[in-house]
């Protein structure tokens, strides 16, 4: 006469043979039937336990060109370059526009005489002086346009170009050109300081022409 388990017994009886075959009778809180193996937990390997795992990646340094550059420092370092050589009387009249909008003040000549000034460059004003009175003449013209919009923000691209003539005898000394990005909140201000970005560089590479070693 056979004998039919009722279901709680069922139950205990695959808890017996699991318990047997793997050493635990639950796995995540439910039976484990009989025969199947029981699983035991992970462990988590690191990365660089890992044979042949490529190292983690590090955040590569910033380029010098992106970081942001002082006025003091780039004059300081044009100081040491023109060391005590004798400076020329220069006079600076820079022509610029904003294309589509009316500009006021000349951020490259304003950037330029700052540059001469800083330098030990004896400078005379555009409008006091004639073009005769100085030793050197630095013109040019520049102008500035409308890049995108996003968001907020506003991207505009500036052109300078500037010579420096000899006012004496009429030759050209040096001739330099830059190309400058700004982003800002407003298109009048980008533009200004896309010219003034534009025209520091070129002082830095225009002024040590003109001194007499």
């Amino acid at each position: 006469m056979g004998y039919s388990l009722i279901p709680g017994q069922l139950r205990n009886r695959r808890l017996a043979v699991g318990k047997t075959a793997g050493g635990r009778g639950r796995r995540d809180g439910r039976c484990v039937r009989a025969g199947t193996p029981v699983s035991r937990p992970r462990r988590r390997v690191r990365r660089e336990d890992r044979v042949g795992a490529a190292p983690d990646r590090q955040r590569a340094p910033r380029p010098s060109c992106c970081k942001p550059r002082k006025d003091e420092d780039l004059i300081a370092a044009l100081n040491k370059e023109l060391g005590k050589a004798k400076r020329p009387l220069v006079r600076v009249h820079i022509v610029e526009r904003h294309v589509g909008l009316v500009t006021i003040d000349p951020a490259a000549e304003t950037e330029l005489t700052l540059f001469c000034r800083k330098t030990g460059f004896p400078v005379l004003d555009k409008d006091a002086a004639s073009r005769g009175q100085a030793e050197i003449a630095l013109t040019g013209e520049g102008f500035s346009e409308f890049a995108m919009r996003r968001g907020n923000l506003v991207s505009v691209k500036a052109r300078l170009e500037v010579k420096a003539v000899d006012v004496e005898t009429g030759k050209v000394i040096a001739a330099d050109r830059q190309t400058s990005v700004v982003v800002d909140l407003t298109e009048q201000i980008a533009g200004k300081r896309a010219l003034q970005d534009a025209a520091s560089r070129i002082a830095l590479r225009l002024l040590p022409k003109l001194v007499k070693k």
